[in-house]
């Protein structure tokens, strides 16, 4: 796409907090609120078209020419083909507030039943083949490193699920006040190879080896500044935008 390429929504239609697009075979598939699954043709002329009809789109996982989609308040998980044709949709029990992730043939979604939480594991057919029990709610989304599962409880304790164990691990506080929905919605963890970097509200940033299930070193920023959203990485440097509005450029000291 070029800047005179401008692809309007339609109407009512909204990408919102952690809705995140996916590119798939030279298309651009995008869940907007309120519509649903939208392909971007990003080859020869551009065009936007509704893929897949979805008021509550969570963002898609493209993998082997299939689309994994699924609803946040119609509470499914389901996949189509190239085509759009829905090839199975299983409805699933609960609540669940964040996006799917994979790990290796598996999708791993977040429910919430009662007073039970739980990463669901599903295989490629949409059928149950585990779960992971959670100590509390989560709504922010989770990061994927060496095929373990890193997320924040919502009373803002980070954990590390271990996918071949199925079992979660509390790795302590990283946020002490108390967050919004929204900004839930926009906090995260960020993975470079084996290591996740995590935000906090005290100044720093975590970085935590997943399969130690440890916190193996910190990056302190002066000021104490407060970190919500995830961190980001370019050129050997880790980027992380503080509430006050301040991009931080952290490196490596070299002795």
């Amino acid at each position: 796409l070029t800047a005179a390429s401008v692809l309007p929504l339609p109407a009512e239609g909204t990408i919102d907090h952690n809705f995140l697009p996916r590119f798939e075979n030279n298309l651009l598939y995008v869940p907007v609120q309120n519509k649903g699954y939208y392909r971007v043709r990003t080859t020869g002329v551009p065009a936007l078209d509704l893929f897949v009809a979805e008021p509550f789109p969570v963002t898609p996982v493209a993998r082997g020419g299939r689309l994994f989609i699924g609803s946040y308040y119609n509470n499914y998980f389901g996949a189509v083909d190239a085509s759009g044709k829905e090839l199975f949709k299983t409805p699933l029990r609960g609540k669940a507030f964040t996006n799917m992730v994979s790990v290796g043939d598996a999708f791993y979604l977040f429910q919430e039943e009662g007073s039970r939480n739980a990463l669901v594991r599903l295989d490629q057919t949409g059928r149950e083949t585990g779960r992971i029990p959670l100590a509390r709610s989560v709504t922010a989304d989770f990061t994927v490193a060496d095929k373990a599962i890193c997320g924040i409880y919502n009373d803002g304790t980070l954990f590390v699920a271990d996918t071949a164990a199925g079992r979660a691990m509390s790795l302590g506080k990283i946020f002490q006040r108390k967050l919004s929905t929204r900004q839930w919605r926009n906090a995260g963890l960020a993975a470079a190879g084996k290591l996740v970097y995590a935000p906090t509200d005290s100044g720093k940033i975590l970085v935590i080896n997943p399969a130690a299930k440890a916190v193996v070193d910190e990056i302190v920023v002066p000021g104490r500044e407060a970190f919500y959203t995830a961190p980001f990485f370019h050129e050997n440097a880790v980027y992380a935008v503080a509430n006050s509005g301040t991009v931080y450029r952290m490196v490596k000291n070299v002795k």
